[in-house]
């Protein structure tokens, strides 16, 4: 039913929304790991994954240019 509405899974829906506060929290210099367990990923590793599929860039990328 949400993907009806939505167009993407929960799941993908989900990972874009964290991914795109986290790209906040890091432009406003937090730590990759502390931004990641502020969105909810606790194996940074996964979150640096995750972040690489849905931006084609690193997390470290965004805190060091602050670019979007």
């Amino acid at each position: 039913m949400f993907k009806s509405h939505a167009g993407v899974s929960f799941n993908a829906y989900l990972d874009r929304l964290r991914i795109e506060r986290a790209i906040a929290m890091l432009e406003g210099g937090m730590k990759v790991r502390q931004a990641a367990e502020k969105v909810g990923y606790a194996n940074v590793d996964y979150f640096h994954a995750k972040f690489k599929k849905y931006t084609g860039k690193s997390p470290s990328f965004y805190k060091k240019t602050g670019e979007s």
